[in-house]
């Protein structure tokens, strides 16, 4: 009996419609049955096992009415991973240890698709989601970085604010919510100001990154799936971080790059083993493009609502290992 590999595993998290919707028709048009999963769920709302004896090994997940088997898995979409949820009624004591069996089974499971195309693998995600790995792999590959400093000392971010006379940028190196629903704790790029310095002293809790400002005349949002690069660009003056901006401040429009910036940006996914990136750059008056951060799993979907970008169809395709086309 020939083996039907056609499930097109999609990790993501409850509260994401969008894309997701637009990515499975697009692997359903593509001859893949695509499954969601979400990652930020109870695992008792899901039944997952794992059997290992003798020469026989059985990994199966039950999401909804889909009963998986890890063989039957062609391709996987690694949209969103997100912790899973406890139930309340556990003891506070023993949320975290539960927790983090409830990742390790489901890491278990998910090992054992490896002979599946994802888009992108586990083990990339994690290295390339490294800010500072991401910055010396883009100077390795030429790419125009702004000076960076990574520090928990509050005279060494003084200093580096000084010697810019004032022109930095302060973020986190990783975010403190992964959800946009508590803005309070989703803390983006900021321009350092006097007033900051006053509580620098709080870095020894929590180092940040301190980059020096780049005079912008706008800002791109490179999507580049599996070598294809789609491209918007958005102004937004006064905002050191175009999300901060309402969409009447600011408004996406189609960019370009030239090719060999496109070819040094193509490199730096292969170097950090990237199907997928959202890449972050900033056009600037004089002297090439900034390259700011690569995110494995950033967002995108405006892109495609706004300027009519097939980044859906490219996702599937590169989840299907098909050519991409734009």
């Amino acid at each position: 009996m020939p083996d039907d590999r056609t499930v097109a595993l999609l990790l993501t998290h409850s509260h994401d419609h969008y894309v997701i919707d637009l990515v499975g028709e697009s692997l359903r048009r593509l001859g893949a049955n695509p499954v969601r999963m979400d990652t930020d769920l109870p695992l008792a709302q899901s039944e997952l096992a794992i059997e290992v004896a003798g020469s026989r090994a059985s990994h199966q997940v039950q999401l909804g009415n889909h009963l998986i088997d890890a063989h039957r898995v062609c391709a996987v979409w690694t949209r969103q991973i997100r912790a899973p949820a406890t139930d309340d009624r556990l003891e506070a004591q023993y949320r975290d240890g539960c927790i983090r069996n409830a990742m390790a089974a489901r890491d278990g499971f998910f090992s054992a698709c490896l002979k599946a195309r994802w888009v992108n693998r586990l083990d990339a995600i994690r290295a390339a989601s490294n800010k500072i790995h991401q910055l010396r792999m883009a100077r390795a590959v030429g790419l125009r970085t702004p000076a960076t400093l990574v520090t928990t000392s509050s005279s060494r971010a003084r200093a580096f604010f000084e010697s810019f006379r004032g022109n930095v940028v302060a973020k986190l190196l990783i975010n403190l919510s992964s959800s946009m629903e508590h803005a309070t704790f989703f803390v983006r790029t900021t321009d350092l100001t006097e007033e900051h310095l006053a509580s620098l002293d709080s870095l020894r809790h929590c180092p940040m990154i301190f980059q020096e400002r780049i005079n912008k005349t706008r800002e791109l949002r490179v999507v580049v799936v599996a070598g294809t690069a789609f491209i918007g660009a958005i102004d937004a003056p006064g905002f050191a971080d175009w999300r901060l901006a309402s969409p009447e401040q600011a408004q996406w429009s189609h960019g370009t790059l030239d090719d060999d910036t496109l070819a040094r940006l193509r490199s730096l996914m292969e170097k950090l083993g990237l199907i997928y990136g959202a890449i972050d750059v900033i056009e600037t008056n004089a002297g090439p493009p900034v390259f700011l951060e690569v995110n494995p799993t950033g967002e995108w979907g405006m892109l495609q609502k706004t300027l009519n970008l097939p980044i859906a169809e490219a996702i599937a395709g590169a989840l299907m290992d098909r050519e991409a086309t734009t």
